[in-house]
């Protein structure tokens, strides 16, 4: 039987790696187990020392910002297995395929692999030598319903390294649902159809889960990996009244438009501790440039019910989106000091390959370099701008130059310090 080795790079960029598992190839480790094989899961993430690998297929996941680690990997494991065949799928090489060919992938696997992989691997088997000769995309596509899927296959990586406690309870990672059908403009993926398509696993399929969770791994507390839990109104309702059932804390993301009082009275009985929320802006005009969907007026809402509830609130604001200017980053201001958001995070906008701002600069006003950015892949600075010497800007807008977009950032970390250097309350990482 063929030797297959999946690869989850590190993440060097993030604040603490170990917080949540790479779900992506866990799902495809299940997928491949369900279908006879057994493939070894190497799990990089917090630094973990890629040993040598001898099999025969080697699968690699990779985020825009984790692009250059997978070429890397790559590398290496050719300088002594150079026959094996290298696969590279997750959302870089859906987005950006041909970026994924000209780096030397034998397969660039787009879309949703769990069963594209299978089948990839079955044709393989009774041509190994052959396919390993060949350079080609495969396209995966949506998969539904959902829940022809097995559960992630955790028992293939150390869930013990993994810490991340909500109010005490033990917290691991979930994901309910695939797709978001709206079309933001920094948002990658927005001609993917598999990435616009929304759906959703049954309640009863989450339940199972969710056990299998706290019997095995003692888990009490969930993070919803889910673009946004309220998509869909009837099955956030009917999840909340389940997930009341299981007695579990969570959080989530929202989105503004979508939430109202009864689901915000709903997710309290059931358990939500915390809510973050895309709000980006404080200003009209720069929702309408993004195509985000929502107001700010939705937004303030959004606040005020998680506050009567009392759900923790965090939302995300981007400086430098198409537009931005002095007058549009007070408006942002203005929003927060309002708002007064239990927790935010803030970023200079970084264009993904994929996304409509990346595939058509023209329509907006936003001016970058795509070469700049693509060779920040290699010194991880590409994921939020941000260095050991300090925060940089891959953006300028016709008003604002790069400078002054980083300015206005640095100036939003000095006005609210509390809001930005206190975790959420309750919230804890434990270290092993």
């Amino acid at each position: 039987m063929l030797e297959i080795a999946l690869i989850v790079p590190n993440a060097p960029f993030l604040a603490e790696p170990r917080s949540f598992p790479h779900l992506g190839i866990l799902y495809i480790s299940a997928s491949l187990k369900e279908a006879g094989y057994n493939p070894k899961v190497y799990d990089l993430t917090g630094g973990a020392k890629l040993p040598k690998i001898n099999a025969d297929i080697i699968g690699i996941t990779a985020s825009s910002p984790l692009f250059h680690s997978a070429i890397n990997i790559m590398k290496e494991i050719k300088e002594y297995n150079p026959d094996a065949c290298f696969i590279i799928g997750g959302p870089h090489a859906t987005v950006s395929p041909e970026t994924c060919m000209e780096a030397g992938f034998n397969v660039t696997v787009t879309g949703e692999g769990e069963f594209a992989i299978v089948s990839l691997v079955d044709v393989i088997e009774n041509g190994l030598d052959e396919w390993k000769k060949k350079r080609f995309i495969l396209r995966g596509g949506a998969i539904n319903p959902l829940d022809k899927l097995p559960y992630p296959d955790r028992d293939a990586i150390d869930m013990n390294k993994y810490h991340y406690y909500l109010y005490g309870k033990r917290l691991t990672n979930i994901q309910t649902q695939r797709g978001c059908s709206y079309g933001c403009a920094f948002c990658c993926g927005r001609d993917v159809p598999s990435y616009r398509w929304a759906r959703q696993r049954s309640v009863e399929n989450v339940r199972g889960e969710i056990q299998l969770l706290k019997e095995k791994y003692h888990i009490g507390a969930l993070m919803f990996f889910d673009d946004e839990i309220n998509l869909n109104k009837k099955h956030t309702l009917e999840m909340c009244k389940m997930l009341k059932e299981e007695d579990i804390s969570w959080r989530a993301m929202i989105r503004s438009n979508l939430f109202d009082e009864e689901l915000a009275k709903a997710m309290a009985d059931a358990g939500c501790k915390e809510l973050g929320c895309g709000v980006e802006t404080g200003s009209p005009t720069i929702k309408k440039n993004i195509n985000k969907g929502t107001t700010i007026e939705q937004d303030f809402k959004a606040r005020e019910l998680c506050k009567k509830y009392d759900i923790k609130f965090k939302c995300f604001i981007v400086i430098g989106l198409p537009g931005e200017n002095y007058q549009t980053f007070n408006e942002t201001k203005e929003w927060i000091r309002k708002a007064q958001p239990d927790n935010f995070d803030y970023t200079i906008l970084v264009p993904y390959p994929g996304s409509p701002i990346w595939n058509h600069p023209e329509r907006y006003d936003v001016q970058f370099d795509k070469e700049e950015i693509i060779k920040s892949h290699f010194d991880n600075t590409f994921y939020k701008g941000e260095t050991p010497s300090g925060v940089i800007s891959f953006v300028s807008t016709s008003v604002l130059s790069k400078e002054e977009i980083v300015r206005l950032r640095m100036e939003l970390e000095k006005e609210f310090p509390r809001m930005i250097s206190t975790p959420w309350s309750g919230t804890e990482i434990k270290e092993n």
